[in-house]
């Protein structure tokens, strides 16, 4: 009994509580959450323009007052983005990021259920400051992911037996560069049809 919990105090010693060691490399658990909310504050900056119209003739509200949409957003987007990065360093990312996100959801009902434009502005100044913690939490999670696995980026997959082709050539995965799609020998004749 004595030498499982040694074992496991050895491990823990060595793995940290997560389990993993410090050079096993990146948690890729953590790079499509820490993405995903670092690009919700540049998606709602921008897809509300596309609804400014129709949200001004369901509130009867003149589009000098739907501005006002997309302004609350960066005004307390750009409020709220130095003060989520210190309170980062002082709480951590991890609490920011998930505060943050509820936040964003808090926004999202609250904006769905605005009975007015002021309403629907408020909610859009919540968006800013839960979006905008987003990006510093995700640049502090993956700075301390390279600090805990001594690399500054994740390493790339290594490739698998599966990764060939019957030639033995390596499989491409996803899409070819722009340049290699164009093949020299073939060139355009009249009317842009390729020969």
């Amino acid at each position: 009994m004595t030498t499982v919990l040694a074992q496991v105090a050895g491990s823990l010693r060595r793995h940290g509580p997560g389990g993993r060691a410090p050079g096993d490399g990146f948690d890729r658990r953590l790079l499509a959450p820490m993405m995903l909310g670092s690009v919700l504050n540049p998606v709602n900056s921008s897809i509300i323009s596309v609804a400014l119209v129709p949200i001004g003739a369901a509130f009867g509200a003149p589009p000098s007052r739907t501005a006002w949409l997309i302004s609350a957003l960066y005004l307390a987007t750009a409020i709220g983005q130095p003060v989520a990065g210190r309170l980062i360093d002082l709480f951590g990312p991890r609490r920011l990021f998930l505060a943050g996100t509820a936040l964003t959801g808090l926004a999202g009902v609250v904006g769905m259920l605005a009975p007015d434009l002021r309403t629907l502005i408020a909610a859009r100044v919540l968006l800013g400051f839960g979006t905008c913690a987003g990006y510093p939490a995700a640049m502090s999670l993956i700075r301390s992911e390279a600090g805990r696995t001594g690399r500054d980026r994740p390493r790339r997959r290594p490739h698998r037996p599966g990764d060939h082709d019957a030639d033995g050539r390596r499989r491409r995965t996803g899409s070819p560069p722009l340049l290699t799609c164009v093949k020299p020998e073939r060139s355009l004749g009249e009317g842009g049809i390729a020969r």
